[in-house]
């Protein structure tokens, strides 16, 4: 909860140490999908792209094994983001994103 507050507040460093820690006391499935999407916009927000790009990559493919609804809305705003800063190679790491995200949303 800690780590989702400080996102919304903007408070983008003190996000990530918590939804970092957060994150390595779960175990594969819909709360650590939901909070990859989570890391992935507080690494947008710090400006770390490429860390934002492997966030979003594990929140896909947990959205993928578990169907997570919640997981799915969170990594479709992270992924909307990402491309709108991406550029260069990040920029068809995101690409590749949507269309994976489109993938696991057509097929749920």
């Amino acid at each position: 909860m800690a780590g989702a507050a400080q996102l919304a507040l903007g408070r983008y460093a003190e996000a990530r140490v918590e939804l970092g820690a957060a994150a390595a006391a779960h175990e594969p499935g819909r709360v650590l999908a939901l909070l990859c999407g989570q890391l992935t916009l507080a690494c947008l927000g710090e400006g770390d792209v490429d860390a934002a790009l492997r966030y979003l990559w594990s929140a896909i493919e947990l959205v993928e094994l578990t169907g997570s609804l919640g997981a799915l809305a969170v990594a479709s705003r992270a992924t909307r983001e990402l491309v709108a800063v991406s550029s260069g190679a990040a920029r068809g790491g995101a690409l590749q994103a949507v269309d994976r995200l489109l993938a696991v949303s057509a097929a749920g």
